[in-house]
């Protein structure tokens, strides 16, 4: 059984909007998009979609999805609203994955690649190359970073249920995405990196909200993005 988490449990302070960016509205829809493109995977993918949000949102989101899909509100952080998300999971669960809401262009097939790697291994997760320099600055030291050995992080992770579980679990401080609680807890588990996309960005800042408003206004674009 493949469970899907949808984390959209954040304030988005640094989005700078009037609500959580993963909310956005575009146009005069009331549809909430960066959480609902993820429900076209649900029907071959996945057998339950569980979405974790803020409590001030729960009502909104439980009136617009279907009823099927479980509403869970969220923790203080990303690691508590992960590991409510979890815990909220069926007990047939074998496989989860765990996705950013404000990430809405990760694609079919990068969806695809985490389901079918978990065979084999512990977690699949998506990776970019980091095509800036880096430096790292430790008060008036710095020391360029060899950008060829970095790579970015995206979600969706996946997971063996059970694995993933056993390390939140067993987890006492706050991470930044669900491998380094695996990590943490496994150090020898067994990660496959899959190639990652550019357009999977994350809705962060106000700058983020300002392209994907233009991407939306685009058709074309909109549907490229989509794909």
């Amino acid at each position: 059984m493949n469970s899907l988490i949808i984390l959209a449990a954040g304030c988005g302070n640094r989005a700078n909007q009037k609500i959580p960016k993963q909310f956005i509205n575009l146009e005069d829809t009331n549809a909430s998009r960066l959480l609902y493109n993820q429900y076209a995977y649900q029907n071959k993918y996945f057998d339950e979609i569980i979405i974790v949000t803020h409590k001030d949102w729960y009502m909104k989101i439980k009136s617009e999805v279907r009823k099927n899909i479980k509403i869970v509100i969220g923790g203080k952080t990303r690691t508590q609203s992960s590991y409510l998300g979890l815990k909220s999971c069926s007990p047939k669960c074998k496989n989860v994955i765990i996705h950013d809401a404000a990430r809405p262009f990760a694609s079919k097939n990068l969806f695809e690649s985490c389901i079918k790697n978990l065979d084999k291994f512990d977690s699949v997760v998506p990776i970019i190359d980091q095509q800036n320099s880096v430096i790292e600055k430790r008060s008036e030291t710095v020391k360029y970073l060899d950008r060829n050995k970095l790579k970015i992080i995206q979600t969706p992770q996946a997971f063996n249920y059970t694995t993933i579980r056993k390390a939140y679990d067993n987890i006492r401080m706050n991470k930044t995405d669900d491998l380094q609680v695996l990590l943490e807890y496994q150090p020898n588990a067994k990660i496959k990196y899959v190639k990652g996309a550019l357009k999977n960005f994350k809705i962060t800042t106000e700058y983020d909200i300002r392209i994907l408003q233009k991407l939306y206004s685009d058709k074309d674009l909109w549907k490229m993005f989509c794909e």
